[in-house]
């Protein structure tokens, strides 16, 4: 048998499978609310497959919460998209501006000054899913859908720290639960730690694939990608190998649907903000909207900025439909991770394989292949941007360049005076993850995201 497992759920199922977990909460309460009830949920009531099939839909719901909002940061702290807003809406607590201009000093003044950690919050709490889902489905998961269940919770686990690795600098914790919900605390992990630790989930996930090619390719991609970011191109290649053109991995949609969606629907106001499309972001920064490249990054004319009036504001037109999910892995990238490897390998092959992935789409081939290493390194990181526009790839790919290629930040991420206000971009390279609670909470984290990290 040879199944996907890649149906989109109903939402009332999703509502029904996440309130039969959340009510078990309630069960070890005593007093008011020990009761006879007979619609009480106890923790032995979900000690079974449907129980299992519940903890598995929250952790998808979480992952997915976790990966949007870890894609659109990267969107604006990148060169993706940047911030349009008109004077009177401009206040420092105002976090997606802190984010495009990537201030994390105050960002973290921000952050100590709320009750949780806006930024790593989220992340966290898909990992300590994860570690429920994948105990309860080893345990109570239905025999025929167990092991490839499984193998989904270790990919989507192992896709939430390969994305935090990407995103947030150096020495961040991967806080996590125990089978019982009692915290874990993480000590700081370097980038290079939590990549690895990726690559060995996303073997979890390989090792439990029953029959679903789709969660096998999905964690053979995402290998690649974390080696990738390791500089072990040629391993990258091969986890790639197996994966078909044509792969997409599309999660769940929830009700709360695509994260980029809203910025689509916007319409011009004078007093709304914005997320735009960027161009040329910082000097640095591609021109997304100047090559239109109406295939790759399609955009929608809004109207003339407020903050740079000489300017125009662009937002996506990628997704236009709040039911059109982020892909997290496909064919594509794979392809795209075989191209960088055979660059490496000293392999023109890689040239050839660019050009035919643009003249499939109906683009026009490139002529030449750029004559430098640096030029080469330009398109091809130039190509994985457009390709996989606004999917959460291109902070990682950006802070990549700093890794193995020995580009300064000063070449690579926006620089000098920002449009709004006469600021300037900062010279961090990555989000920071301390809060106040943060340190308060974990014994390991006592101090601020270090300084001169990439």
């Amino acid at each position: 048998m040879n199944f996907s497992l890649t149906s989109r759920m109903p939402v009332a199922t999703y509502r029904r499978a996440i309130a039969l977990v959340l009510l078990v909460s309630v069960a070890g309460c005593k007093g008011i609310l020990d009761t006879t009830n007979p619609l009480l949920i106890r923790n032995q009531d979900i000690q079974n497959a449907t129980g299992a099939e519940g903890r598995r839909v929250l952790l998808v719901q979480g992952w997915q919460i976790a990966s949007m909002q870890l894609a659109r940061y990267g969107a604006l702290f990148s060169d993706e998209e940047t911030l349009d807003m008109p004077a009177i809406t401009g206040y420092p607590g105002n976090l997606d501006w802190l984010v495009d201009t990537r201030d994390t000093a105050a960002m973290q003044t921000l952050e100590a000054a709320g009750p949780s950690d806006p930024l790593l919050a989220k992340p966290t709490v898909a990992l300590w899913e994860s570690t429920l889902a994948i105990a309860a489905l080893k345990t109570y998961g239905t025999p025929a859908l167990k092991e490839d269940y499984i193998a989904q919770s270790f990919a989507l686990r192992g896709h939430i720290v390969l994305q935090m690795a990407e995103t947030f600098c150096s020495g961040f914790p991967l806080n996590d639960a125990t089978v019982d919900n009692l915290p874990v605390y993480s000590r700081p992990v370097s980038t290079d730690s939590a990549l690895r630790n990726a690559i060995a989930l996303f073997d979890s996930s390989l090792a439990h694939v029953k029959d679903s090619t789709q969660f096998a390719n999905l964690a053979r991609v995402l290998k690649g990608r974390a080696l990738l970011d390791l500089g072990r191109y040629a391993e990258a290649a091969t986890a790639v190998q197996a994966v078909p053109n044509d792969f997409v991995y599309a999660p769940e949609i929830l009700a709360g649907g695509n994260i980029f969606y809203g910025e689509y629907r916007s319409r011009w106001n004078t007093n709304n903000q914005f997320n735009i499309v960027a161009n040329q972001k910082g000097g640095n920064g591609l021109s997304y909207v100047a090559e239109r490249d109406t295939i790759r990054v399609p955009v929608h004319y809004l109207g003339q900025r407020r903050s740079l009036t000489t300017d125009s504001m662009f937002v996506q037109a990628k997704y236009v439909d709040q039911a059109v999910p982020i892909p997290t892995a496909t064919g594509l990238e794979a392809q795209l991770i075989r191209i960088e490897a055979a660059y490496q390998a000293n392999d023109p092959a890689w040239f050839t394989t660019l050009n035919t992935l643009r003249t499939d789409a109906g683009l026009t081939a490139i002529a030449t292949m750029p004559a430098t290493d640096t030029g080469r390194v330009n398109l091809i990181f130039h190509e994985r941007a457009f390709w996989l526009f606004l999917t959460g790839h291109r902070l990682g790919d950006m802070r990549r360049l700093l890794w193995r290629y020995n580009r300064t930040p000063a070449t690579v991420f926006p620089t000098g005076t920002y449009p709004i206000f006469g600021l300037e971009y900062s010279t961090a390279t990555a989000v920071p993850y301390i809060t106040k609670l943060q340190v308060s909470m974990n014994p390991y984290i006592t101090s601020s995201c270090p300084t001169g990290t990439y």
